[in-house]
């Protein structure tokens, strides 16, 4: 006996209607010089933040503050230091997902897009990283 959810569920899918949001949607018609180089722009703009507090020597050295401090939390130990790191990312990356629905409203979609790239990207560097280097 088949699953009436399965079954609208299959016959839903089959249409071509768009339930929910089709971020990865490309159509180069749509497109244009001046949002091309806006993004070129926020993109350089989110990176260069990322390097020179994060990674960059004579920078900010979050990234190594970062580290140090799963390291001291963990007691020295690699492998609870790459739990922790991943802990901390997997929270702050699903927490500001799970906000942005609020934030957007108060600061806009734009500017909550960079505001997570800010935090995401760096706590993702620091995880490949490490585990890179100490697996």
């Amino acid at each position: 006996m088949k699953d009436k959810n399965y079954e609208f569920a299959l016959s839903s899918s089959m249409n071509d209607d768009l339930i929910g949001e089709d971020s990865a949607a490309f159509n180069l018609e749509n497109e244009s010089l001046k949002s091309w180089l806006t993004f070129l722009v926020a993109v350089s703009g989110v990176m260069s933040v990322v390097f020179y507090s994060w990674i960059y020597d004579s920078g900010l050295h979050w990234g190594d503050q970062f580290k140090s401090i799963m390291e001291s939390i963990s007691g020295g130990d690699s492998t609870l230091a790459i739990t922790y790191m991943l802990g901390v990312f997997a929270v702050s990356h699903s927490g500001l997902a799970s906000l942005r629905p609020y934030a957007e409203n108060i600061v806009g979609a734009r500017v909550w897009r960079y505001v997570f790239a800010l935090v995401s990207l760096p706590l993702a560097f620091s995880c490949i990283t490490y585990f890179i280097n100490h697996r």
